[in-house]
């Protein structure tokens, strides 16, 4: 059984290049991916999706890839407009410069910084495209290898937790596989309790003239009476059913299929209507208990069953 949340992460180089490679991921309804990657690898991004895509299942799952370029970094420089900039800035100095001079309370200028100039006119710029070759080679050496191993973490880590959960799970439908048992048993004496109670209600309200209708009453009224109590409050079809559900559960939970979140929410669901019906039919305050106690159980498998693939 494989969880929705994991980790995985790799770091690749070579003589050129740095790369980094972090996926992390949260449950979610269907497979989301988000992005965070350097503009330098955008025309790859496709490839990168395409291959989580067929490795993953479900899950919101954040891409994050840095790259680093280990060696000489290619930059463009707009001399023309520097100095364009520098000039201005320098007939402006040279203004001022004569203002202080004149007026003793004027502040002098200091002198005029170029990587200042540059960063504010934006006259730097790193090359930001590369050619199909050194994509191929980012990609083929780089980006692909890395996505394999930070996946396989993350599958592992999804794995390692969902075994947690499949454990869990098989110790809870333990738990319900019995109570099951006990409300099975207890819902045989319903209609001889039923009986004992209202036969006992029949003597004390007619006294002494309940023996010589005692009979009548037997084979007549109450006879008819239990055969509707018997019929509304049988359960055996609920029990019968939701034990089925817990043999579904146990053999999705041990089974080999990727994807059985889905599956296990929807017999969580049926397990839970079964529940509900039975609570509803018993006259039992025992089997009231006992369902209560199955409800609960099933609603943290519920929520737990969320995060499962």
């Amino acid at each position: 059984m494989q969880s929705m949340t994991g980790y995985g992460r790799a770091l690749i180089s070579d003589d050129d290049w740095e790369l980094k490679v972090e996926l992390r991921s949260v449950n979610n309804k269907g497979l989301e991916l988000y992005m965070h990657i350097p503009s330098l690898i955008y025309p790859v991004e496709s490839n990168i999706r395409n291959y989580l895509k067929g490795r993953l299942h479900r899950g919101s799952v954040n891409v994050h890839i840095y790259l680093k370029n280990m060696g000489e970094e290619q930059i463009s420089l707009d001399e023309a407009k520097l100095k364009a900039a520098y000039l201005k800035f320098t007939n402006i100095k040279n203004d001022l410069d004569k203002i202080s001079k004149d007026d003793v309370t004027s502040c002098t200028t200091d002198s005029i910084d170029l990587v200042a100039l540059a960063r504010l006119y934006n006259v730097i710029e790193t090359k930001d495209m590369i050619d199909d070759d050194t994509m191929q080679h980012l990609y083929s050496d780089l980006i692909e290898p890395a996505l394999v191993e930070a996946t396989d973490k993350l599958i592992q880590m999804e794995r390692k937790e969902g075994d947690v959960l499949c454990e869990d799970f098989l110790k809870r439908l333990v738990t319900i596989k019995e109570a099951s048992e006990k409300i099975e048993e207890l819902a045989k004496t319903m209609v001889a309790d039923y009986e004992a109670k209202l036969s006992e209600r029949i003597k004390c309200s007619l006294g002494e003239n309940y023996d010589i209708v005692a009979d009548y009453i037997k084979s007549h009224r109450l006879a008819a009476e239990l055969a509707i109590f018997a019929d509304k409050v049988d359960i055996t079809e609920e029990v019968v059913r939701l034990q089925s559900h817990i043999s579904q559960m146990k053999q999705l939970c041990t089974s080999t299929e990727d994807v059985k979140g889905k599956k296990m929410g929807f017999i969580l669901q049926e397990m839970n209507r079964e529940l509900n019906t039975m609570g509803s039919k018993a006259t039992s305050s025992d089997i009231k208990t006992h369902v209560i106690m199955c409800k609960a159980e099933v609603e943290k498998m519920r929520e737990q069953s969320l995060n499962i693939q």
